[in-house]
């Protein structure tokens, strides 16, 4: 079985035309330590300006799950806001986990060699945040693997609504939410149907 593996997308403080990343220690072109183009289509590197312009919060995560056929296996990606280039725009450390199939993507992987003191205690405080309940982004996140872990039919996951994506992921907190809405809306109307069709049973308008 392949082992799984962490690829590490560094901030491109530097605007480069392609992003640095570390992976088993090595820091590469993204392009040469991933074939980017054989990614799901629903997973984003980074967090989407539409995610950032309706979350404001400076501590973010933007988190997103898939499962992959071909090949197959399953892709964790969390990506966290840290620093600016030098624009001053905002730029995003982004860990990419490549797993087998089914894997436990864990807690937050241990930061790498390569890491600057920034991007480091960025790694260390989110670690410091999963055992933290009250967490919000934490715990979207660990609602969006439960429900991976529930053996859903569904195969992209994220833990915010992106509904300026072409692709959309097809699970999020939100759609269950809009779900339980839609159960409780059509509870309402049977149970109402049903209330009249008794009355009328008593009132003996149906005989």
């Amino acid at each position: 079985m392949a082992k799984n593996e962490i690829i590490w997308i560094l901030p491109n403080r530097n605007q480069n035309d392609e992003d640095t990343v570390l992976k088993n220690g090595e820091r590469l072109k993204l392009t040469s330590a991933i074939n980017v183009v054989d990614l799901p289509k629903s997973i984003i590197l980074g967090i989407p300006e539409g995610i950032l312009k309706r979350n404001p919060d400076k501590d973010l995560i933007y988190a997103q799950y898939c499962r992959q056929q071909n090949p197959n296996r399953d892709i964790f990606v969390l990506s966290v806001k840290c620093g600016v280039d030098k624009d001053n725009r905002g730029v995003y450390l982004t860990v990419l986990q490549i797993l087998n199939p089914g894997a436990d993507p864990g807690k937050m992987p241990e930061p790498p060699i390569g890491l600057n003191d920034e991007e480091r205690t960025i790694v260390q405080q989110i670690s410091q945040r999963y055992q933290k309940n009250q967490d919000k982004w934490i715990k979207s996140i660990k609602q969006m693997l439960d429900y991976v872990a529930s053996d859903s039919d569904e195969s992209s996951f994220a833990n915010i609504e992106n509904p300026d994506a072409v692709f959309r992921a097809q699970w999020t907190p939100l759609s269950t939410k809009s779900s339980w809405v839609r159960i409780v809306i059509i509870s309402a109307v049977i149970v109402t149907g049903l209330c009249y069709l008794v009355k009328c049973l008593m009132d003996g308008k149906l005989f």
